[in-house]
């Protein structure tokens, strides 16, 4: 992993290029961040090997109504 040159990505927004935070426009970002679907792309620049993750919400509510869930 290249530590010196890792880029940022939320929704397209460009947050961090060659491992240095980025000037961005909070409230554009904070907008992005409420629709159903955020992608976050983290390039480490070392090959061509990509991953991908799910994640799901973990909100207080979620977890109170899975909790009551009997197996």
């Amino acid at each position: 992993m290249d530590i010196d040159h890792v880029a940022i990505s939320a929704n397209g927004i460009p947050l961090v290029k060659d491992s240095v935070a980025l000037p961005f426009d909070e409230t554009m970002v904070s907008e992005s961040m409420k629709t159903s679907k955020v992608t976050i792309d983290v390039s480490l620049n070392s090959g061509t090997a990509t991953g991908q993750a799910w994640g799901c919400d973990l909100t207080y509510n979620y977890v109170k109504i899975n909790a009551s869930y009997h197996t």
